[in-house]
């Protein structure tokens, strides 16, 4: 065991240094010792040795979750096994060494990608602007919607969600405000046409009721689509236990600001968010999946979230900094302003920024963005078009 430890020592020092596996000639040279033949891949051996490392790791926290359930101490218990999924996470990501030869290749096997689907490499919103600017939802992405309460990022998030399902994406929806059935409820709402708050009162007609029935009973890939009702205890651990599980395309989650943090020991409200936030960027990158979040402005913002400004993003500056694109939902159109709203790009991904009008009706549901006629007529409207400065 102890010739073991000392191999996987040399081999790991080596493959830090060099970001190599070494050949079993070196290491027979530089440890003085003669090895089997190798009867697999270097990749397989790569693999044995963050098995080894996560059990190294894990062994260390089984007898404190040992100890927890004895005393049937669940708190513990939970932290404990939050500290496993991170350190499985951790171990078993495939992105965090490669040598040069490895990331050249992966930057062209993504622009052969790319460049056989002009103008979207992404998950798209099927908002043409601003997919346009950002090539759609990215791997990797965490990507905010901010708003003040009561303006739509919910609603406009999943409108995003089901784009992403028409596109053909797997989708996973995570809830920390609402429970299963009036994110569905909304869901519904946008693939149907049908208001939502209708379908809440029970007053569709008797035709309206038939087409929520027979989408429901007849949806392609209804599988591709999972909604989880967070709570409020929930962490980011958890939301990896689902990613696993699920091994969704993209990932949405309304009201992340609520989320706990694995840290017990935190104590405002803005070192838990900050917390959550990087720990969601970790996970976006480890488990190479996009991710949308919503949250809100503070309350010293103006009115109804007009400024967008990164500064008055609530609670943390980790928002800004960890988040790839930060898009503010705002009050619509003067005069338009219960039936529009102002989609603002305050943060790109690299630097872009830019803003648009999007319907926000209900009678049918329509949170499509406003066709460039639309705009044209909006600014003659308000006469001398200066208040709408739409950046395509």
């Amino acid at each position: 065991m102890e010739d073991e430890v000392e191999v996987y020592r040399f081999i790991r020092s080596h493959y830090r240094r060099y970001s190599v596996i070494p050949a079993l000639a070196t290491v027979e040279e530089e440890l003085d010792c003669e090895l089997p033949e190798a009867e697999e891949t270097p990749e397989y051996y790569r693999k044995k040795l963050f098995d080894r490392r996560l059990y190294a790791q894990l062994r260390g926290q089984f007898s404190r979750f040992r100890d927890s359930l004895s005393s049937f101490d669940m708190d513990t218990a939970r932290t404990v096994i939050s500290e496993m999924n991170s350190a499985t996470r951790i171990a078993y990501s495939d992105n965090d060494i490669r040598n040069l030869t490895e990331a050249g290749q992966a930057v062209l096997d993504r622009y052969d990608y790319v460049h056989s689907r002009p103008g979207m490499s992404g998950i798209p919103t099927l908002w043409s602007r601003y997919d346009e600017v950002t090539s759609g939802y990215q791997v990797g992405d965490l990507i905010t919607y901010v708003a003040r309460p009561e303006m739509g990022k919910t609603m406009t998030m999943l409108r995003h969600a089901a784009a992403a399902f028409s596109y053909g994406a797997s989708v996973l929806i995570v809830s920390m405000e609402m429970p299963i059935e009036q994110i569905m409820r909304r869901m519904l709402g946008l693939f149907t046409g049908i208001d939502p708050n209708l379908i809440k009162r029970g007053q569709v007609s008797t035709s309206a009721r038939r087409r929520l029935g027979e989408y429901v009973a007849n949806v392609a890939g209804a599988d591709r689509l999972k909604i989880f009702a967070g709570g409020m205890k929930r962490h980011v651990a958890d939301v990896d236990l689902l990613i696993q599980e699920f091994c969704p395309d993209i990932v949405f989650i309304d009201g992340v600001y609520l989320m706990a943090a694995e840290n017990r020991n935190v104590r405002t409200t803005t070192e838990r968010v900050s917390e959550v936030f990087t720990e969601s960027k970790q996970l976006v990158l480890a488990r190479n999946v996009p991710m949308v979040v919503t949250t809100q402005y503070n309350r010293a913002s103006g009115k109804k979230g007009k400024d967008g400004s990164l500064e008055n993003i609530a609670y943390s500056d980790a928002i800004s900094t960890h988040s790839s694109i930060i898009l503010s939902i705002q009050e619509g159109v003067p005069g338009r302003e219960r039936e529009t709203r102002i989609a603002a790009l305050i943060k790109g991904r690299d630097g872009e920024q830019g803003q648009f009008p999007y319907s926000y009706r209900f009678r049918p549901v329509n949170l499509d963005e406003l066709a460039d006629e639309d705009i044209a007529e909006l600014d003659n409207e308000t006469g001398d078009g200066s208040s709408l400065d739409w950046t395509a």
